[in-house]
């Protein structure tokens, strides 16, 4: 299938849980809907069902990535200032070893989200 265009893709201010939630129940309701009776709309069904269940799997994959994106550029930003707040005014002593493996865990959850 097409890539869709980044325009076409959803607008990560305005997409909600609540609208990926209504888009599932929509492509469930389709697939619940297909008919048995006739090939040819049982097979017209699958394609509409199939191209619903892929566009909202572009859908999240954009706004996982954009997530990401915005989770990387904290990070980033975060790291920095913690170096420049760390030459300013050193750590010093077992209280500053705590907080410097606080700080690493806390690295590694969000490069593990």
């Amino acid at each position: 299938m097409n890539k869709r265009p980044p325009e076409k893709l959803p607008d990560p201010w305005l997409f909600d849980s609540e609208a990926l939630l209504r888009e599932l129940d929509r492509c469930r309701e389709l697939v619940l809907d297909i008919p048995i009776s006739n090939p040819n709309a049982t097979h017209f069904g699958i394609n509409v069902a199939v191209t619903a269940l892929w566009n909202l799997q572009d859908n999240l994959r954009h706004l996982l990535q954009l997530h990401r994106q915005g989770q990387s550029a904290w990070v980033k930003t975060h790291q920095a200032e913690l170096q420049r707040s760390l030459q300013e005014i050193p750590i010093q002593g077992a209280a500053g070893m705590e907080k410097r493996r606080k700080v690493r865990e806390f690295q590694n959850r969000i490069v593990n989200l």
